[in-house]
């Protein structure tokens, strides 16, 4: 009987852990606005581009990717790995990439952490500029991002 209590106090102990951490990173990204601290390239200010989206082959993050970009205003293409080198390999009409990057830590049954970290890649001058925040809420990070791309552009 102790153990069995135990184990339920653990279990829910757990829970409100694992709960109030996703919760407070999940608000921390979307207060984020990257603008401020040289994860925007700062010709996007200055000039017209077409933003190009990664898919990543993952039906879920594909979904994600699209519907965030869909109420993006400016000009975009959604594009795979692959038509980066073929379609989308023009580094003046495309130049800016907006990318998310799968990371992954844990390895037991009851810590497996993954989160998506963001990055922008300037290919014309092949700088990247990579977000600091990283959640495993991938499609609030790329809405904050998109959000902070749009208030750049209208400087």
């Amino acid at each position: 009987m102790r153990s069995t209590l135990a184990i339920i106090s653990f279990a829910f102990s757990s829970l409100i852990l694992c709960s109030t951490t996703s919760c407070s990173s999940t608000s921390a990204v979307t207060k984020t606005t990257y603008g401020n601290s040289g994860e925007i390239p700062p010709d996007m200010a200055n000039e017209k581009f077409i933003l190009v989206g990664v898919y990543h082959g993952r039906f879920t993050y594909d979904g994600k990717i699209r519907r965030e970009f869909a109420a993006y205003t400016g000009q975009y293409v959604l594009s795979t790995k692959k038509e980066l080198t073929t379609t989308y390999a023009d580094p003046v009409k495309y130049r800016y990439v907006l990318d998310a990057h799968l990371e992954e830590s844990g390895g037991s049954v009851t810590e497996n952490t993954k989160w998506y970290s963001l990055s922008i890649t300037d290919r014309k001058t092949g700088k990247v500029y990579y977000g600091r925040s990283r959640s495993s809420r991938v499609a609030k990070q790329i809405n904050a991002y998109l959000k902070a791309i749009e208030a750049a552009r209208m400087k």
